[in-house]
């Protein structure tokens, strides 16, 4: 058997997002056997469940639990027809141990779970795992316009001291959340209250790893912290938005002259 994955972000998947799989029966001569396929009578029924594991390169070892593990591991025979899981149905995700942990290579190993008891060996497609977040940029403005913040994608490049060094993932243009449902705000000072804070975008897909978020002008000063709690595969990191003059300020925040 061989697989091949169909994953977003240009060869990168974040660790617990899904992605699709292809699952091929080959015979001997590395061609598609065609009479694999699932049927309802015994008889005519020639394909098996397929079991999915997690491996560190085509034909190596499995990867150990210690690292991650995999998700969502059985292709259902009913999804074979002329020799593919054409139907797309199987959809795991490989998820880390720690969130701390640099890219990872890991690769697909199906293997029958009953039947000829086939493998797919060396023909075993991979992808690139990262541990994924989203940032949001700190923002202020007058409490009489609106404020704009930046949220950019990013991925956990390497481990330093225990910890991530994040890069942005300029490849990210299919991450989606809506800010209708998915904003976490916290108010951290007022008289700025949660009725006065409005996040307008709607729908919002990342284009390049970032997005542009829109905050309504509230009418009245004061701070609060913009988060996430979805895609719920990517951490977030709130951004500060800041409304009006604060004490102790020695910035201008709006400045107009009127003659």
């Amino acid at each position: 058997m061989a697989f091949a994955p169909a994953c977003p972000n240009n060869g990168l998947v974040y660790a617990g997002q899904a992605f699709n799989v292809s699952v091929l029966a080959m015979n001997a001569a590395e061609g598609i056997t065609q009479n694999y396929r699932y049927s309802a009578v015994a008889a005519q029924n020639f394909a098996s469940d397929v079991t999915l594991s997690a491996v560190a390169s085509a034909g190596g070892a499995v990867i150990a639990g210690a690292v991650g593990a995999l998700n969502n591991t059985t292709v259902a025979n009913s999804d074979f027809n002329n020799g593919s899981n054409a139907a797309g149905t199987s959809t795991p995700a490989f998820t880390f141990a720690a969130a701390a942990t640099a890219p990872t290579d890991v690769f697909i190993r199906a293997i029958e779970s009953a039947g000829d008891g086939v493998a797919s060996s060396l023909h075993e497609g991979g992808l690139k795992v990262v541990s994924g977040r989203i940032r949001i940029s700190n923002a202020y403005g007058s409490e009489i316009l609106p404020l704009t913040m930046m949220a950019n994608a990013q991925y956990c490049a390497s481990i330093a001291a225990g910890a991530c060094v994040w890069n942005m993932n300029g490849n990210d243009s299919v991450t989606t959340f809506n800010t209708a449902a998915n904003i976490v705000p916290v108010i951290t000072n007022g008289p700025l209250a949660l009725a006065n804070v409005a996040v307008t975008n709607g729908v919002v897909v990342l284009a390049n790893g970032s997005a542009v978020l829109n905050l309504a002008a509230p009418g009245v000063p004061g701070g609060v912290s913009i988060g996430l709690n979805a895609p719920t595969f990517l951490g977030s990191v709130a951004g500060q938005a800041t409304f009006g003059v604060y004490r102790g300020g020695n910035q201008f925040i709006y400045q107009r002259e009127a003659y």
